[in-house]
């Protein structure tokens, strides 16, 4: 879902993600960098910068969009109230 999300983006936007699998997001964040220069993106195109939780990513974004592909361990832990 990211992967789609940040090549139809503008390069020079910006992709916040955060996912409970730390392993994932760092290596979705590599792979998307390659992409990018692979396809001649400048050094300030194509970025994917991680989030450490949801707050952060509504605090440093635009807009949002929010998707979720895992079950309800990964929904428990994303509580929306003020807390985040």
């Amino acid at each position: 879902m990211a992967k789609n999300l940040r090549a139809k983006i503008p390069a020079s936007d910006t992709l916040i993600v955060r996912d409970i699998n730390e392993d994932a997001m760092k290596r979705f964040a590599t792979e998307a960098q390659e992409a990018a220069r692979s396809n001649g993106a400048g050094a300030n195109e194509g970025q994917v910068e991680l989030a450490e939780n949801a707050r952060e990513v509504a605090e440093k974004s635009v807009s949002v969009y929010l998707g979720s592909l895992c079950g309800s361990r990964g929904l428990a832990s994303l509580r929306m109230d003020s807390a985040l």
